[in-house]
């Protein structure tokens, strides 16, 4: 079954970078960073020039709804890596969002100048990640709005084979007025499953987190701004209501 879900995803890719957009979300949107995030329609040709060949990377899956392609290609300006985001409905794959990051070579180090300090971004993002976790658990709106890119949006499967796409700021209305966890005795959970370095200034993870007795998975993008990491992007599933197992 998932290498059914591979084959079909990456159908879905080739599609969109032959030119079809009959598999991509109307509204969605290219992020990328530079002195700010810029952000275009995924249905404008991609910045740094044109692609060349497209390669698949890795597709990733936290379900059979909600997954993400990395791929590579090298472009008329350097090295691109591109994360598309995607969400099946009604046994469609469709692309709802992607990241780019463009680098001068595709074995370039991320820091020349400091080798080891992809270390120093890499516990910073760690750093970032469970404290987000941490913010879930407790639904601390505002700190964990403090994560985040001003412009970041939140993506999510429905059970009715819909989709939500939704600006970030909606945290605060969700998750007014809700029950203390601690005064339940629910633990935090919270798992971070990979962080991927795209660039200097972009990078990937998926985490899991819980709300009380609900836990998801997150395929969290996050770029750097005025230098610090911000999440730009989150997507999320609800994978299980109950007791711990």
């Amino acid at each position: 079954m998932e290498g059914e879900i591979v084959d079909q995803l990456w159908n879905t890719v080739q599609q969109f970078y032959t030119g079809s957009a009959e598999t991509v979300y109307p509204h969605a949107r290219r992020l990328f960073c530079g002195d700010d995030i810029a952000q275009t329609s995924l249905f404008a040709p991609a910045p740094q020039g044109r692609e060349a060949e497209v390669f698949l990377v890795r597709a990733d899956l936290i379900s059979n709804r909600l997954a993400y392609v990395l791929t590579e290609c090298r472009r008329e300006a350097g090295y691109c890596r591109e994360v598309l985001g995607m969400i099946c409905c009604r046994g469609v794959w469709q692309i709802i969002c992607a990241a780019c990051a463009q680098e001068a070579y595709r074995f370039g180090t991320l820091y020349s100048d400091n080798p080891q300090r992809q270390r120093q971004e890499l516990d910073e993002l760690e750093h970032i990640l469970l404290r987000y976790c941490r913010d879930v658990h407790r639904m601390d709106a505002e700190d964990c709005l403090s994560l985040f890119w001003d412009g970041a949006k939140m993506y999510h499967p429905n059970a009715d084979e819909t989709f939500t796409d939704v600006e970030i700021h909606v945290l605060r209305t969700r998750w007014a007025n809700r029950s203390e966890p601690a005064g339940q005795g629910i633990a935090e959970f919270s798992r971070i499953y990979h962080i991927e370095m795209l660039s200097a200034d972009t990078a990937i993870a998926k985490v899991g987190c819980a709300k009380l007795d609900h836990y998801f998975q997150d395929y969290l993008t996050l770029m750097k701004l005025a230098g610090r990491w911000k999440i730009v992007n989150k997507m999320t599933q609800e994978l299980y209501t109950g007791q711990a197992i």
